[in-house]
């Protein structure tokens, strides 16, 4: 080939390899319009072969697209967006989360403050079982009404355990759930503190929990009553597999509480007398203008399950039922909710000796004295008026009140087997 074809030659070829091919797009279609308005190259016009994809192009993020201000999302700011929307895993809601509390806290922490607006409805705006605020007369502080909206997200088995515990916040309540006895939400607060057991989230509803073993359980109630609480154990009457071949495959597992351990109620190692004491009052004015009341009571030895009844008269200074209580030292105090004098209240509230004060509803759970004898009646725990023991038959009104009173309360802690004595054993008390 001649010099001139040569040259010619190599002419053609270098305007062929230089233009660009029909089927390719030319690397200025390729690069993103971030790139030119920034004035420098991008990795997006070379090719991807035998490299790892960007993760921006994963399956598991959605495409970015150029912002009309000309700036691509990273992935990190890409995850919060798609978080807003619902779409982050578990993981990365964590690191969200922990973003959005501050790099000083730890993941648990961050937990807590969760539950804690979760259950903000325990502790703000309270209202009990019948709807009425604190600052109501009536208000019940035993009993609680569950936030419907909360109560609407529990699972079947939650709502278990709030169907009974909304009736019992004035005892630490057991849960049973396989082989262990779980503690939720101000229970296990307590028991953590108590005990030194570490407290979680999980359980019931995603909430604060302690628990043990069913061989630990026992142990347990004793030292929280030690420390003077009352205790209760809700128990499975069923396993899951009867609950399934008795309801479906859907079936929830029947629970119940089926006892409450009180300090007044459980007699000590020793034996020692227990007692639990309820009482009631009646003002007076004298003909002199001064104060005076007849106050009834009640109480059982719980090491015994013998009941006593009595009354006395007494004046402003209330040094008789001073020296009642000094004498029987109750473990608690049973009397009907705003029903008392000042001073008796006052006395009531602190003793000459410690004790747990319950406060009952008036008429359902501490009848009037004019109510008393159809209450007792009713609840059929001494015999009919012709069978009941002799100082039942002479106690005054008042005083059978304050036995009413301790019946209904006994009952509503499963404690029915105190009762079991029945007419054989009620005795007069005089102080």
């Amino acid at each position: 080939m001649s010099q001139r074809s040569i040259a010619g030659f190599f002419r053609r070829k270098s305007t062929d390899i230089l233009a660009p091919s029909p089927m390719e797009p030319s690397s200025l279609e390729r690069t993103p319009l971030s790139a030119l308005r920034n004035g420098r190259p991008t990795t997006a016009s070379q090719p991807t072969i035998g490299k790892k994809r960007p993760r921006a192009l994963e399956p598991s993020y959605r495409p970015q697209t150029v912002s009309p201000g000309g700036v691509v999302p990273s992935a990190r700011h890409k995850v919060h967006d798609l978080g807003t929307q619902g779409d982050m895993d578990a993981s990365q809601r964590k690191r969200h989360a922990m973003e959005k509390i501050g790099d000083g806290e730890t993941m648990n922490e961050v937990k807590m403050k969760e539950v804690s607006d979760k259950f903000i409805w325990l502790h703000k705006n309270i209202r009990d079982a019948q709807g009425r605020k604190k600052n109501d007369l009536d208000f019940d502080p035993r009993t609680i009404q569950v936030c419907p909206n909360a109560y609407s997200k529990l699972s079947a088995s939650q709502k278990a355990y709030w169907d009974i515990k909304s009736h019992y916040m004035d005892t630490i309540v057991f849960f049973k759930v396989g082989f262990f006895y779980e503690l939720y939400e101000d229970d296990a607060e307590i028991a953590s503190r108590l005990l030194g057991w570490k407290m979680t989230i999980s359980g019931v509803g995603g909430c604060r929990q302690v628990g043990t073993a069913e061989g630990g359980v026992d142990n347990a109630i004793e030292q929280l009553r030690g420390h003077g609480y009352k205790v209760g154990r809700v128990e499975q009457l069923e396993t899951a597999k009867e609950a399934k071949e008795r309801r479906g495959p859907q079936a929830t597992i029947k629970r119940a509480l089926t006892a409450v351990l009180s300090p007044a109620t459980t007699p000590g190692a020793t034996d020692d007398a227990v007692h639990l004491m309820a009482v009631c009052e009646e003002s007076h004015v004298g003909s002199t203008g001064g104060e005076w009341v007849r106050v009834g009571f009640a109480f059982m030895d719980a090491a015994t399950d013998h009941f006593y009844v009595g009354e006395l008269s007494d004046g402003s200074a209330r040094h008789n039922l001073t020296t009642l209580l000094t004498q029987v030292a109750p473990a608690e105090i049973l009397y009907p909710r705003n029903s008392l004098s000042k001073a008796t209240a006052k006395l009531v509230a602190h003793p000459p000796l410690p004790a747990v004060l319950s406060s009952l509803t008036p008429g359902a759970e501490f009848p009037a004295p004019s109510q008393a004898t159809e209450m007792l009646s009713s609840l059929d725990c001494f015999g009919g008026p012709d069978e009941a023991p002799a100082a039942l038959q002479h106690a005054q009104p008042l005083s059978q009140a304050a036995l009413a009173a301790l019946v209904c309360h006994l009952q509503r802690l499963h404690a029915a087997h105190h009762l079991a004595g029945g007419a054989a054993m009620v005795s007069s008390y005089e102080v």
